[in-house]
C-alpha cells in the first residue's frame, strides 16, 4: 500500500479555501439573522455589486490580509458564533440583533451598520454576555 505525500497548501489555495469559509459562513449569518444585502454592505463596507460577486463565486476576496472588509467579516463572524451560542432558536437571534438593548443604548443592527467600532462593541458585548452563561 503506497502513501502519497501531503503536499502543503500554497498561499493561493490558502486564501482560496479561506475566502470560500468566509463566503458561507456571511451568508448564512445574512440568512439566518434575516438581514438584507443592504445590512452586510454596510457591515462591511463593500458594494452590491461585490456582495453579488461573492455570491456568484461562492468565495470572498480580500484586497490584503489586513483589509478592514477582512477585519469586519472576522468580527461579524465572531459576534454571530456568541449570538448563536447564547440563543439556539434563530428567531431569538433575530428579535436579539433588531432590539434596542440599553446596555448598547441602541439595536445591535444598527450599531454594526454604522461603523466598525460599533460592529466591535456588539461583539465584545455578546462575548462577555456568552462568558458570563447569558
Amino acid at each position: 500500500m503506497s502513501q502519497e505525500a501531503v503536499r502543503p497548501m500554497t498561499a493561493d489555495e490558502r486564501a482560496k479555501r479561506e475566502g470560500s469559509i468566509v463566503c458561507k459562513a456571511l451568508f448564512t449569518i445574512l440568512s439566518d439573522l434575516d438581514l438584507k444585502s443592504s445590512d452586510m454592505e454596510k457591515i462591511l463596507d463593500v458594494s452590491r455589486k461585490t456582495i453579488g460577486r461573492w455570491s456568484d463565486a461562492d468565495t470572498v476576496t480580500f484586497k490584503n490580509e489586513n483589509s478592514l472588509t477582512k477585519q469586519a467579516a472576522s468580527h461579524l463572524i465572531g459576534a454571530y458564533r456568541s449570538l448563536a451560542t447564547i440563543f439556539s432558536n434563530s428567531k431569538d437571534r433575530q428579535a436579539w440583533i433588531k432590539t434596542e438593548h440599553p446596555e448598547l443604548r441602541q439595536a445591535p443592527i444598527d450599531l454594526m451598520r454604522n461603523s466598525m467600532e460599533g460592529l466591535i462593541k456588539v461583539r465584545r458585548y455578546l462575548e462577555a454576555a456568552q462568558n458570563k452563561g447569558a
